[in-house]
This record gives structure tokens, sequence and C-alpha cells, in this order.
């Protein structure tokens, strides 16, 4: 079951901890720019103290379960959700076609730090916290706001306008699926693999994946989100605050 989150002000303090979040990026990269640090990406600067501070809260607030890192349970829609996992890698690593295999290691580290970073973010707490809205509106909440995030890219200058569009209706997606297959499972495992897994193929390739092959994967993982999300996944596996322990996350008990 997915614990709400309990805050006085959930929606600004969520809103606010993901402009924490993108700051800590945006500081990254001008360090990264001014220092002329030897990094293809701000972003290792930027997640490894935000995983550490992460880790040190979940294990000293014993909350890594309600986080979600527990055995996942068999899911209504276990097969749907496990469907479109192995045919989006399967698709994506049909188009690349071949890959770096000497860049493979590192770029997984840099995948499983991203996927820690974000899912127990986006998933772990900000969908949690938005809970006492109701699930739809949090389930939508939490993955509008994962999407928006990644338009960075585009303020940042990293690529082009339409370029970040594509990246932020994907990442839109990503987060409807993915919240989605959290909630039917009640474990964040599933969606981690599937993210440092799907990262890691996407970065080691030689080639990048083209707009029609991001635009199918798009579409399978929004219709796979639509029907696991609507059909009730998430309310049947969230906790009612009047079920709640008496006991606050110590995210929660921070008073927006």
């Amino acid at each position: 079951m997915l614990t709400p989150i309990r805050a006085r002000h959930p929606l600004l303090l969520s809103a606010g901890l993901t402009l924490g979040l993108l700051l800590a990026v945006a500081l990254a990269g001008t360090a990264v720019y001014m220092l002329h640090l030897p990094l293809p990406t701000p972003v290792p600067l930027a997640f490894v103290p935000i995983a550490l501070a992460l880790a040190i809260w979940a294990r000293q607030s014993h909350q890594w379960r309600e986080l979600g890192y527990r055995r996942p349970r068999p899911g209504r829609y276990a097969t749907i959700a496990g469907g479109t996992i192995v045919l989006v890698l399967a698709i994506t690593a049909w188009n690349i076609g071949s890959w770096h295999w000497d860049t493979v290691p590192g770029w997984l580290a840099f995948t499983l730090l991203v996927a820690f970073v974000e899912e127990t973010f986006f998933r772990g707490i900000v969908l949690r916290m938005l809970l006492p809205y109701g699930w739809t509106p949090a389930w939508i909440l939490s993955s509008v706001v994962f999407g928006l995030g990644h338009g960075i890219n585009l303020i940042a200058g990293y690529q082009s306008a339409f370029t970040t569009l594509i990246q932020v209706c994907f990442a839109l997606a990503w987060g409807l699926f993915a919240a989605a297959v959290y909630a039917d499972t009640g474990s964040i495992w599933p969606v981690f693999v599937f993210h440092a897994l799907f990262d890691a193929i996407q970065l080691a390739g030689v080639h990048q994946t083209t707009t029609p092959v991001d635009m199918t994967t798009l579409a399978v993982m929004a219709s796979a989100a639509m029907v696991i999300g609507i059909r009730g996944a998430g309310n049947s596996a969230v906790t009612s605050p009047n079920e709640m322990s008496g006991r606050d996350l110590s995210v929660g008990a921070v008073q927006g």
C-alpha cells in the first residue's frame, strides 16, 4: 500500500522541492562550465549529494519500505506492466542496433544514480505527498511535474526546443506509467530497474533512437498507464489518511 505523506501544503511543498532539485542541477551545470570540469553532464555533480541525502534520510527515519524499496506484490496489471517494459526496451534496443560496449559500465552506473534519485523523489516522495488530494490528481500532477522538470535542458541550452518538447512529453508518459506501476505493485523496484536499463541502452548506443520510435514508445507507455492508472490500480493500492499510522514521515513533518 502507498502511504500518503502528510504535510500542511503538499502542493506548494512538492513544487518547492522540485524547484530545489532543478536548482541543484542548474548550479552543477554552472560549476561544470566555470571550472571546466571533465564531465559530459552536470547531473552526477548534483545527484550524488542528493542521492546520499536521500539514503541517509531513509535509513535514519526507517523509510525505505514506505518509499517503495520492498519486494513487488503481484499487481492486478502485472502482465500489462511487464509486457510494456519488455516491449519498450526491445523496440529501443532494436532501433539503436549497436553500442559502445566499453562505455556500458560507466553509463550504467550513471543511470542507476539517475533512476535512484528521480524515482525516489518523484514517485516515492512527490506522488505520495500529493495523495491526500486523491489518487488521480496525485498521479497526474506528479507526472506533469516530472515531465516539465525535463524542460531545464532547453533553458540550459543543451538541446533544441523541439527535442525538449519530445523529451517533456516522453517524461510525462513515463511518469504516468511509472506511478501506475508503483501503485499497482507497491514497489519502486520495477520502475527503478526499467528506468536504469532504458537510459543505459540509450546513452551507450552508437545512434540515438529516431523520433518515430520515440513517439511509438511514448504511445505504448501512455496507453499502458491509462489502463493501469484509470482502472483503479492506484485507488486500490493507496492507504487512506484514516488508516495511516500516527507517526509522520520526516519530510511530511515539514510545515509549508
